[in-house]
């Protein structure tokens, strides 16, 4: 659980913040014209990316790497595509999809059918489906993961209520009841809260990761909220409205709302946010030897490298560059091996399994066996 913890903290600053480095986009679902779109943060360079295999896409997630996901009744699939709108992949059909979250922590997909009631997860490929659990009846929406701690959410419009559940099913529990349709659910896991939007009548709130101090953070100037997505290191959220075909912003107290974008016509329904162009070899950090794990080898790989002569060099420097500092020397290796022996040292940066750079540097990888 430790190692999980410092895993899912890390990638989750490491993600954030170089999202802000490289330029974030909005992503989001429009169900009206079934579509997906994106913007910049601001509202502005609106573009239509993909216009097939939309209907009604109610949960929409990017994963750092680029792809985006989304469940989709409309078309009776999850689906995933890379993030400028290319290269769709039908990974399940189902009759009614709604709720997918990513784990990034451990490279899974969930998702709930409706038409079953029972919540399902795979791996990021669509490989290896697995039935999590059976949960209450009703009318699942949205639903965001909660790295740190291992516990997927999820908001449902008939019993109006968030609930969460652990990811092997155990631990089901109402975490917040007495709602009026609850859509949108997004969870900062930095700052231990949950965010969602109650459609009726028109509120954003927040609450901590239990459901307990509920507070009111926008109340007035809402027709019918859908969507919500937090960025802890900007301290803002961001929100769709499906009446008001709008997507709007505040401080993640609520103040300063402001609408970045309206078009009559559309429906902006899920909301994702994240990090554009994020391109390159994909490798693992740490695993500087390329054996497909992180272990006392690939310290003193990186040790022979830097200091023994006629020693094999990093064919990933990136990999190499265990703290992500954007050099690879003697620090690398001490840092690997504090994460492997000291308790309580932080793990490799992210990526810790098989993504790409999101640190802009000098550094090359012209190659990394262990990843496809």
């Amino acid at each position: 659980m430790t190692y999980r913890v410092t895993i899912a903290v890390i990638s989750l600053l490491s993600f954030v913040a170089t999202a802000h480095a490289q330029d974030p986009k909005l992503y989001w679902g429009d169900y009206s014209n079934d579509v997906i779109r994106r913007s910049n943060l601001d509202g502005t360079a609106v573009e239509t990316i993909l216009t097939s295999s939309v209907g009604n896409p109610s949960c929409l997630h990017l994963d750092g790497a680029g792809k985006m996901y989304w469940s989709d009744s409309g078309v009776g699939a999850v689906l995933r595509a890379n993030t400028d709108g290319s290269d769709v992949e039908t990974l399940h059909l189902f009759a009614s999809p709604f709720a997918l979250a990513l784990d990034p922590t451990e490279g899974k997909i969930y998702w709930i059918d409706r038409a079953t009631d029972v919540l399902y997860r795979s791996n990021l490929d669509g490989t290896v489906l697995e039935d999590v659990s059976l949960v209450a009846g009703g009318s699942p929406q949205s639903a965001d993961f909660d790295p740190v701690n291992g516990k997927y959410y999820w908001t449902d419009w008939t019993s109006d209520e968030i609930s969460r559940i652990n990811t092997d099913g155990t631990g089901y529990e109402v975490v917040v009841s007495g709602l009026s349709q609850p859509s949108g659910v997004a969870v900062d896991s930095v700052n231990g809260k949950i965010y969602w939007c109650d459609r009726q009548p028109g509120k954003i709130q927040r609450a901590n990761l239990d459901g307990t101090a509920i507070e009111d953070l926008v109340t007035t100037g809402l027709s019918s909220p859908s969507g919500i997505v937090v960025d802890p290191v900007a301290f803002t959220m961001y929100w769709t409205d499906v009446i008001a075909d709008s997507i709007s912003s505040a401080t993640m107290l609520g103040v300063s709302v402001e609408t970045l974008f309206t078009d009559p016509g559309s429906s902006p329904l899920s909301l994702a946010l994240s990090e554009a162009g994020a391109t390159g070899t994909l490798f693992s950090r740490g695993d500087t030897n390329a054996d497909g794990s992180f272990d006392i080898s690939d310290a003193v790989f990186s040790l022979a490298a830097l200091f023994i002569i006629g020693s094999p060099p990093a064919a990933c420097e990136d990999s190499a560059d265990v703290n992500d500092d954007g050099t690879f020397d003697i620090s690398d290796a001490v840092y690997a091996l504090a994460s492997l022996f000291l308790p309580g040292s932080p793990p490799p940066v992210a990526p810790l399994t098989c993504g790409v750079d999101p640190t802009a540097d000098s550094l090359e990888c012209a190659s990394f066996i262990a990843c496809p």
